[in-house]
């Protein structure tokens, strides 16, 4: 998994083309929640596809003590995923399914099998994309308006509250994402957007798939953010390399290795969440890959 690429030749029976460089991002699979050092899940919350893991342990800069903690009533429903890491906590009346492990503080329910020794590090977290430098214009989209985006390389994204921005497809680079109070940014085509600097997604705001597209899932949406958290580079840093509003929806494949992604309260999303740490709020729900535009 990670960035890739292949070259290729065309040939019409007489002559060769010149050559042609195509790049790919293969996904990491298995996990819809991953962290290089920690995770930290709050209470309420429902995984309803593929596992939970933190890579390795924790330089003590994480969000909890325990590098996989988990609040109270959250749950994995699906029997064939695995949560894993050195060492994890289990609040009460929570479950998980398939746990690996160290060290652990089990208060609710390991279903499955549980597995101890765990070997650690255990995945490593998918490469970023080569970033190019952020250039062209910034883009403003005002206020109740509509504006349409073709490829290419912008500075900052400022979509602006109850702003719709659509993404027509293509690959996207920025240096950095602001995205307002119940405002929207969606793509009508598989795109893979590059953030050089930090994405706030502001609360009740959407970004994800067009509604009506045919064919298209969250894994279509791939976001990588090399943005780190500030103040200071601790996992509970005031601003977070991603950060997600309260009752927001993502519909997105999520990528900052360099700081948290930090999911707010009543957030929904149906891709992945990948960072140095990730944050979940209470009652966030994490949904099927093909569950797109049905958060609220």
């Amino acid at each position: 998994y990670g960035p890739d690429a292949f070259s290729f030749v065309a040939n019409d029976g007489q002559t060769d083309s010149g050559e042609a460089v195509v790049s790919v991002t293969v996904l990491m699979a298995g996990f819809s929640v991953y962290g290089d050092e920690g995770v930290e899940i709050g209470d309420g919350v429902t995984i309803g596809r593929d596992g939970v893991g933190v890579n390795r342990a924790s330089s003590g800069s994480g969000p909890k003590v325990w590098e996989l903690s988990v609040g109270q009533k959250s749950i994995m429903s699906d029997p064939s995923a695995r949560a894993v890491a050195d060492s994890v906590r289990i609040g009460k009346s929570s479950s998980l399914y398939n746990v690996g492990y160290n060290d652990w503080d089990n208060k609710g329910k390991a279903l499955g099998t549980a597995t101890k020794p765990l070997s650690v590090p255990f995945a490593p977290l998918p490469a970023l994309a080569s970033f190019g430098a952020a250039g062209g214009s910034d883009v403003k989209v005002s206020a109740k308006t509509a504006v349409r985006l073709d490829a290419g390389s912008y500075r900052s994204l400022k979509v602006d509250p109850k702003a719709q921005l659509v993404l027509t497809g293509g690959v996207y680079t920025f240096a950095s994402w602001d995205v307002g109070k119940e405002a929207s940014v969606r793509v009508e085509a598989p795109s893979e957007i590059r953030v050089l600097g930090v994405v706030n997604v502001g609360e009740k705001a959407t970004v994800g798939v067009k509604a009506g597209v045919v064919g298209l899932d969250a894994r279509d949406l791939v976001v990588q953010v090399a943005g780190v958290n500030s103040p200071n580079s601790t996992a509970g840093a005031a601003n977070a390399a991603f950060t997600a509003g309260k009752n927001s929806t993502v519909d997105a494949y999520v990528l900052a290795p360099n700081g948290t992604v930090r999911v707010g309260e009543g957030v929904f999303g149906t891709g992945s969440f990948i960072g140095r740490w990730v944050i979940l709020g209470k009652g966030t729900r994490i949904g099927r890959w093909t569950d797109i535009n049905k958060g609220r």
